[in-house]
């Protein structure tokens, strides 16, 4: 039903178009989007009469390379946009939207740019007149898959980083790293989708982001490699992890004092950047060929992919194809993020799968198999833990149990009576110490519960619901059902579990002679 006559009663907002034709720089005549002879630092300017498209109110879309802008109207400035005066003000490549008045078909359109750098000197990129929405929903349609890709991207090494962080006992270094890896190259996908700027008015982040990204890219592959993959050249890579770092400090300090710009030190990192990723390249072959690292093998394959589009990224930006930045890595990330996602959900899923199992045969270790409940390793885990806290052993009170004629019971009734009994026993302890602590059974006919309050009238009081409970079990078994009970408390903080056994055992064997059969 979506696709049958969609485009009938289809609702969208008027096409912008692209003012290619009429322009004139120095009484030539131009098309854009084109380069003209110009140098550095030095001011231009293009001319166009305006048609009647003009008649109504338009927008102008007008996207500058690291330019400052001057728009008139038969010399009226109506726009106007600087940069540079200080550190925290970088040239940045943006986007300009200047609003020409009603009834100007005739008039003149001049837009003056300078760049204080030679390779962005005559720059010209298109321009487009149209309504704001349009402009923006053309934006967003030509440029939205670099964002979108930049931003799942982002979202999947965020994911990533903290699900191994946080929830993965065991770390995996590579998926860490590679989690920051792919948080760093989203940002700066972001900086370069042209996109940033309408989600921010920062001119030191729309200015810098890109740049500062380039020579941190390589931190946490190096990082890896150094780590996790490769068991030789240790010192070569902790060279080249401090020496990217020293560039990402180099560009921030240059820039502040006023010796390089960002864009001025680009070439560089790129260059460095792509020096690095040879001789990565070489190091994991090296490692494959030498202790054939199969880890190794598939990390060059995924590298391999990142350098191809890469270097056809540098190469665009070598011929001065601006248009085209980030397009080309957005597709090999895009691919590459695909791959990544598959082996980290396998990833995932044998984590749970193991994580399953090892919780499992935990669990199984601390089980009683007769009661379900927890068995003696479990109450020896317990009372350590409690005991390593003052306040949790202060307020301490070991209650013991035991069964009574139980041997009685399975030589006269079978054996499974005989579990029957203990499991009615359990779950009459649970039922009444449950909400005080935790019971076990730790041994053929003996439990205990580890309570952590030892107010002497609650536990009366609980002593007497055990009697309740006992009287109305008894009334429907053939044998005789009842138990002892003792308890102790801590009264000395230096007293170690055993004796606090002791006393209980105590306790409850002199019940268990006087009272034998105080629950018939």
């Amino acid at each position: 039903m979506f696709f049958i006559e969609r485009d009938k009663h289809l609702l969208t907002p008027t096409s912008p178009t692209y003012l290619e034709t009429g322009w004139f720089h120095e009484g030539n005549s131009i098309s854009l989007p084109t380069k003209v002879a110009a140098n550095s630092n030095e001011t231009f300017t293009i001319n166009y009469e305006m048609d009647e498209r003009f008649h109504d109110q338009q927008t102008l879309l007008i996207r500058t390379s690291l330019q400052d802008i001057r728009v008139f109207v038969d010399d009226e400035l109506i726009y106007e946009r600087n940069f540079g005066s200080e550190p925290l003000d970088p040239y940045a490549s943006l986007w300009h939207m200047v609003d020409v008045h009603n009834l100007s078909e005739g008039s003149i359109l001049s837009i003056e740019y300078m760049s204080p750098y030679q390779d962005m000197a005559g720059q010209l990129n298109p321009i487009m007149i149209g309504q704001r929405d349009s402009l923006y929903v053309y934006l967003f349609t030509t440029y939205g898959f670099r964002f979108f890709v930049a931003l799942l991207v982002l979202i999947t090494g965020f994911f990533v980083v903290l699900m191994n962080t946080f929830l993965a006992k065991n770390k995996d270094k590579g998926f860490v790293y590679t989690g920051i890896f792919s948080v760093l190259l989203s940002l700066w996908m972001i900086a370069e989708s042209r996109l940033l700027q309408f989600f921010t008015g920062s001119q030191i982040l729309l200015g810098s982001l890109a740049y500062i990204m380039i020579p941190l890219l390589p931190l946490p592959l190096i990082r890896y490699l150094r780590e996790d993959l490769l068991t030789k050249f240790k010192t070569t890579l902790k060279i080249m992890y401090y020496a990217y770092f020293s560039i990402f400090i180099s560009i921030i300090l240059l820039n502040i004092f006023g010796i390089y710009d960002f864009f001025e030190t680009v070439a560089f990192t790129q260059i460095s950047v792509l020096i690095g990723m040879f001789v990565g390249v070489g190091l994991v072959f090296f490692e494959i060929k030498q202790f054939n690292n199969k880890r190794a093998s598939n990390f060059v394959k995924v590298l391999l992919l990142v350098v191809f589009f890469a270097l056809i990224e540098m190469i665009s930006f070598v011929n001065n194809d601006f248009r085209n930045t980030s397009s080309y890595i957005s597709i090999g990330v895009g691919i590459l993020l695909i791959v990544f996602m598959s082996y980290y959900i396998k990833y995932i899923l044998t984590k749970i799968k193991s994580a399953y199992k090892e919780e499992f045969y935990k669990k199984l270790a601390f089980m009683d198999h007769i009661t379900q409940g927890y068995n003696r390793l479990a109450y020896e885990r317990d009372i350590e833990e409690i005991f390593k806290s003052v306040d949790k052993k202060k307020n301490l009170r070991l209650v013991v149990f035991d069964l009574d004629e139980l041997k009685h019971i399975n030589d006269n009734f079978g054996h499974n009576k005989g579990d029957e009994a203990l499991q009615k026993a359990f779950d009459i302890m649970t039922e009444v110490f449950g909400d005080q602590g935790t019971c076990y059974r730790i041994g053929g006919d003996e439990f205990a519960c580890l309570c952590l309050n030892n107010d002497e009238a609650i536990y009366q009081i609980k002593k007497q619901l055990i009697q309740e409970r006992i009287k109305e079990e008894q009334q429907n078994l053939p044998y005789h059902f009842g138990f002892s009970i003792g308890s102790s408390v801590v009264h000395d903080l230096s007293i170690s579990d055993d004796r606090l056994m002791e006393i209980a055992d105590n306790e409850m064997y002199e019940h268990k002679k006087k009272f034998k059969m105080i629950y018939r």
